[in-house]
């Protein structure tokens, strides 16, 4: 049986990297009775996917991981099983069971909605200015009729427009979920150390992926004020696939065919 795993990354797990994290998922199977299905061939390994790697020094309280079982168990079960073996600061919020003929996180993945923090000891940087006029400077920016990014790559850097890659930007996680339909109520991202700026929703996925530290770096050089990536902390909220998205073709709000989300924990879930 496929089953889709929502798990957090909080605290001082967020230092560690991706494969760290998957070896931790690996083992914490292995520490269950909960069996994994292996793959064929001279090397078998667990059947175990992410949907997208997270940066170092990212959160998370919405990340996916896809895992093939041998058996057919209860999805509360699942999620016990591997929380009891967990520490505090990594663990399974969600477990959804999937149809037989349901693609991995990986291949239908999106968008994703991302939290952006100032840390707390960073915030005089920015000064009083910037906190009064941010809900006008999210305004203006994306009322401008294109947003000119450099997105760069190991063989190349181009210039891109990114304007219709930003779905929602509200510095009111009450306004977010309005316009998002969703409610974010899991409380392991502590928002009273971590003052959030604003809530996004950004096209993500292995066709076109737009990362949030480039949406804030431009986002800083239009109100005016200095970026450094280690003035802020990130949290991704959730992340979503598209009911009307097909092979290596990305929708937006505003194309032809208009994207139509998901969260991943309900996309081709039984």
């Amino acid at each position: 049986m496929k089953y889709r795993i929502k798990f957090f990354k909080i605290g001082s797990m967020k230092f560690i990297g991706h494969l760290d994290v998957m070896r931790y998922f690996q083992k914490a199977f292995r520490r269950t009775d909960i069996e994994v299905r292996l793959s064929e061939g001279f090397s078998p390994h667990q059947i175990i996917s992410f949907a997208s790697p997270l940066g170092i020094g990212l959160m998370t309280t919405g990340d996916y991981l896809d895992v093939e079982l041998t058996g057919d168990l209860e999805t509360d079960y699942i999620r016990e099983e591997l929380n009891a073996v967990m520490n505090d600061e990594i663990g399974v919020i969600r477990v959804s069971k999937l149809e037989d003929f349901a693609k991995t996180s990986m291949a239908v993945l999106a968008a994703a909605d991302y939290t952006v923090c100032i840390k707390p000891e960073k915030s005089e940087h920015f000064g009083n200015d910037f906190f009064e006029k941010l809900q006008d400077n999210i305004k203006g920016y994306l009322a401008q009729e294109e947003i000119l990014v450099t997105k760069k790559t190991k063989k190349s850097e181009r210039v891109m427009d990114i304007k219709d890659n930003i779905y929602y930007m509200e510095s009111n996680k009450k306004s977010f979920e309005e316009k998002t339909g969703l409610t974010y109520t899991d409380e392991s991202f502590d928002y009273d150390y971590y003052k959030p700026i604003f809530f996004i929703r950004l096209t993500h996925g292995s066709v076109l992926n737009i990362k949030p530290e480039t949406v804030i770096e431009s986002f800083c050089t239009y109100a005016g004020v200095k970026f450094d990536s280690l003035f802020f902390q990130l949290n991704r909220l959730e992340m979503f696939a598209d009911k009307n998205g097909e092979k290596g073709k990305v929708n937006t709000m505003n194309s032809e065919v208009k994207c139509e989300l998901v969260s991943l924990d309900r996309w081709q879930a039984i």
